[in-house]
C-alpha cells in the first residue's frame, strides 16, 4: 500500500472512531436526561467535558480528512452535484460545528433551565446529521457504486453502543483512581443494561444489512461485504470484530453476576472498543487498497494498529490528568429540575 494512501487510512479510521466515540457519550447522556431518567443526572457535565476536549483535535483532523478525501475520491465522481468539493466541505464544516457548538452551550448553562430541555433534541439532530455524513462520505463511498439504506444506522448504532462502553470505563476509571462517589452501584448496573441493550441493537442492524444484501446479490454490494469476510487479508479481523463487539458481550452480559462485576463490565467495555475500532478499520482500509496490495496488508495492519494505539493512549492519559487536575467536572450536583 502507498505509503501516502496508508496514512490517510490511519488518519481516516482513527478520526470516524474518536469523533463517534466521543458524540456517542455525549448523544447518550442527552438521551438519558431526555427519557428522565434520574440516576444519569451527574453524566452530562463528564460526557460534555469529554466531547469538547477532543474537539480542537477533531478539528485539525476533520480538516486534513477532507483535503484528503477530496484527493482520493471526489475527482473521480466529480460531475455529480454530492460530490461537489464546496458542498461537500459545507455540509461537513456546519454539521461538525452545529454539535460542538451546541454541546458547548448547554455545558455553559444552567442544568436548571428548562431551555436545556429546548436544546437537547438540537444536539441530537445535530450528532445524526453528522455522523450520518461521515458514515455516507468516509465510509460507504469509498467503496464506489455501493449504496445501502441502512449503513448510516448502523453506523450511528455503532457510535452510540461505543459511547456507552467507553462512558463506562470513564466511570470505573474516576470511581478507581480519582476515588469520587459520583457513581454508584446503581449507575454501573443501569449501565450494564444498556450495553446489553445496544449489543442487540448492533447486531439487529448488523443482521439487516447482511441479510439484505447476501438476497439481494448485486457485485457491487456483494464485493463490498465478501472482500471483508472472504479475502485472507481481512477475513480474521471481520471475525474478530463480530466477537469482539457482539458474541462476547452478548454472551456473558446475559449473566446477572456479570452484571453486576465492574471489573468483568470494564473488560466487555474494552472488548466493544477494541472491536469498532477493528470494524471503522475495515470501512477505510481494505476500500483504500489496490487489488495487488492485499497481500502487504499483515505490515500496513501492523503500521496502523501501532500508530492508532499509541495516539489514542496519549490522548486517554491527557483527559485522566484532566479530570485529576480539575475535579470540579466530576461534581453531581446538577439539578434535575424540569426533567418530568
Amino acid at each position: 500500500m502507498a505509503f501516502e494512501r496508508l496514512s490517510w487510512g490511519i488518519l481516516l479510521t482513527n478520526f470516524i472512531f474518536l469523533l463517534g466515540l466521543t458524540q456517542g457519550a455525549l448523544s447518550i447522556a442527552v438521551i438519558l436526561r431526555l427519557s428522565s431518567a434520574r440516576w444519569s443526572a451527574g453524566f452530562f457535565r463528564l460526557a460534555a467535558n469529554v466531547a469538547l476536549f477532543v474537539s480542537p483535535l477533531a478539528v485539525l483532523m476533520l480538516l486534513v480528512v477532507l483535503g484528503g478525501y477530496s484527493t482520493f475520491n471526489l475527482a473521480r465522481e466529480a460531475s455529480h452535484p454530492w460530490n461537489s468539493s464546496l458542498f461537500f466541505l459545507a455540509r461537513h464544516l456546519l454539521s461538525f460545528l452545529a454539535f460542538y457548538v451546541a454541546a458547548w452551550v448547554l455545558l455553559k448553562t444552567d442544568m436548571a433551565k428548562r431551555t436545556v430541555l429546548a436544546l437537547t433534541p438540537f444536539l441530537l439532530i445535530a450528532f445524526v446529521v453528522n455522523e450520518t455524513f461521515v458514515a455516507w462520505d468516509m465510509g460507504m463511498m469509498l467503496n464506489h457504486g455501493f449504496a445501502d439504506a441502512i449503513y448510516a444506522p448502523f453506523f450511528i448504532a455503532g457510535s452510540i453502543y461505543g459511547g456507552v462502553a467507553l462512558f463506562f470505563l470513564i466511570m470505573a476509571g474516576v470511581r478507581r483512581y480519582l476515588h469520587s462517589t459520583l457513581f454508584a452501584a446503581e449507575h454501573f448496573k443501569n449501565m450494564a443494561q444498556l450495553l446489553l441493550g445496544f449489543s442487540l441493537i448492533w447486531a439487529y442492524f448488523w443482521w439487516s444489512q447482511f441479510i439484505t444484501i447476501w438476497y439481494a446479490n448485486l457485485p457491487e454490494e456483494t464485493e463490498t461485504l465478501y472482500t471483508r469476510i472472504f479475502s485472507p487479508s481481512y477475513n480474521k479481523i471481520y471475525f474478530a470484530t463480530m466477537a469482539l463487539i457482539w458474541v462476547i458481550p452478548f454472551s456473558l452480559l446475559v449473566f446477572k453476576k456479570v452484571r453486576e462485576s465492574v471489573g468483568a463490565l470494564s473488560a466487555i467495555s474494552a472488548s466493544v472498543l477494541i472491536g469498532l475500532w477493528l470494524d471503522r478499520y475495515l470501512i477505510v482500509m481494505p476500500s483504500l487498497a489496490e487489488k495487488h496490495e492485499a497481500a502487504g496488508f499483515p505490515l500496513s495492519g501492523a503500521v496502523v494498529l501501532l500508530v492508532s494505539l499509541a495516539f489514542l493512549s496519549a490522548l486517554a492519559f491527557a483527559f485522566a490528568k484532566r479530570l485529576a487536575r480539575k475535579p470540579a467536572i466530576l461534581s453531581a450536583s446538577e439539578d434535575v429540575i424540569g426533567w418530568q
